[in-house]
């Protein structure tokens, strides 16, 4: 997969004109087979009514139109990778939200099940990674040097294996959520965030690694759960905050598995759970249908829901990252190019 700059003041909408491409027969000729054409574009023109409808719906509502503008999309992508899909198997979600509690508290320990055939089931085979831009500082000579940008691929099939999973977990594998759990004293957070992670490559190829990582970390722990960190020299103290790490190697150790924001911040997953070690745009898809559960088959606990100050304000900024992530994350996945957005000056 290979980087694509694009320039906009608008990213979100600069998405939505390049899925439109998706939504015109002539365009896809090339791309599939006759017999999955329409569905891509019936399936790709639901999803921008969908996405549209929800800017002016409230967040009682909201989470029903992007899930199901979400599962078009999904369903999109599986035709264009798999074209002879056997539609039946698309019939049904792929997921169950039917053990989920009418009891506030026991909300975030909710857990949706993944039943043996449908819509997830057949999209989460398509997508199972992690994309995310890095970068190699290459110096020549002296002080010059070059920057090189490149696509890291992290590989999350363990997921696939797995029979449920936990809604407090799923909310704490979203890396735009990573400060805002901090904030409120949630504990169990999956992610690590890699304060730094820097390469530079040497004039006689060698390359020089730093990574930086919070002092609270458990070091030890850290290199049980990332094993290639371990070959790294010992970490040094850096200030009260922060450790470094640094290795001169022949080759690239980047510690995997990786997700980054919509910032290009970087987190390590450090769960070594199956059901908890998932790819970003699957995160948001089981997500989004847990709440589109709720909203259409439990309105009144939504409702209280809405009112108390932590999961609300956890859930609206959940809504607000994958309303604009996840179409961009679909795009990736149909174009097979890492779309990434420069704002105009």
């Amino acid at each position: 997969m290979k980087a694509v700059w694009l320039r906009t003041n608008n990213p979100e909408r600069e998405v939505w004109r390049y899925l439109s491409l998706f939504s015109n027969k002539s365009y896809i000729d090339k791309l599939v087979k006759e017999k999955a054409k329409d569905q891509i574009v019936s399936c790709v023109r639901q999803a921008t009514e969908f996405y549209s409808l929800s800017k002016s719906a409230s967040i009682l509502t909201k989470p029903i139109l992007l899930y199901y503008g979400m599962q078009r999309l999904a369903k999109a992508l599986i035709f264009l990778k798999n074209p002879d899909v056997n539609v039946n198997d698309l019939r049904n979600h792929g997921l169950s939200g039917a053990g989920i509690s009418d009891k506030i508290d026991e909300f975030l320990r909710s857990k949706i099940q993944k039943t043996r055939r449908g819509i997830f089931n057949e999209f989460c085979r398509l997508t199972t990674r992690n994309y995310a831009l890095l970068k190699r500082i290459v110096y020549t000579e002296q002080d010059y040097h070059s920057v090189v940008n490149w696509i890291h691929e992290c590989n999350i099939e363990d997921f696939l294996n797995a029979t449920e999973f936990n809604v407090r977990d799923l909310f704490s594998l979203v890396p735009e959520l990573f400060d805002l759990f901090d904030f409120l004293k949630m504990e169990d957070n999956l992610l690590i965030s890699c304060t730094s992670l820097s390469i530079r490559e040497r004039p006689n190829g060698k390359l020089d690694h730093l990574l930086k990582v919070e002092k609270k970390i458990d070091l030890d722990l850290l290199k049980r759960k990332f094993p290639n960190i371990g070959k790294y020299a010992e970490f040094n103290e850096e200030s009260n905050e922060f450790r470094i790490v640094s290795r001169l190697t022949d080759e690239l150790m980047i510690p995997n598995p990786l997700v980054q924001s919509e910032t290009k911040d970087l987190f390590l997953i450090s769960s070594t759970n199956d059901s908890t070690r998932m790819s970003d745009i699957n995160v948001h898809y089981v997500l989004m249908f847990f709440l589109c559960y709720v909203t259409r088959y439990k309105a009144p606990l939504f409702q209280r829901i809405m009112e108390s100050d932590k999961m609300s304000g956890l859930i609206e900024k959940f809504i607000e990252v994958s309303e604009t992530k996840f179409p961009k994350l679909i795009l990736d996945e149909l174009t097979g190019q890492y779309i990434t957005f420069e704002l105009l000056g």
